[in-house]
């Protein structure tokens, strides 16, 4: 979950995106970030120290928190990837007919 998050705002930088709205499924994860101690003493605290200098950068971001259950697209593709033989970082340029349906369905959904 560090490591995603770590690896998408570092695509989005890379990509050249700065007004970024990234919505994170992991409550804990968003409150961590707002408390020092707690970075510094996490266990992947360095994966955090990189995420909060991302942050840092000169973009608009905003993180903000999503149910888990009517996050059906990131629940999909967090299914895919745990499947995968080497899971590493992907970039879906073209969804395929079963995400794009579950996309959708994300945008209707009422938080």
């Amino acid at each position: 979950m560090f490591k995603a998050l770590r690896d998408g705002l570092m695509f989005a930088w890379n990509r050249g995106y700065r007004l970024v709205l990234c919505e994170i499924d992991c409550q804990m994860l968003k409150e961590v970030l707002h408390d020092e101690d707690r970075v510094r003493l996490h266990s992947h605290a360095t994966t955090l120290l990189e995420i909060k200098g991302l942050l840092a950068r000169d973009w608009t971001i905003k993180l903000a928190w999503i149910n888990r259950e009517t996050n059906f697209s990131a629940d999909y593709l967090a299914r895919q990837g745990s499947s995968a033989p080497e899971p590493d970082f992907r970039v879906v340029e073209n969804p395929s007919p079963e995400l794009d349906l579950l996309l959708m369905r994300d945008k209707l959904v009422v938080p």
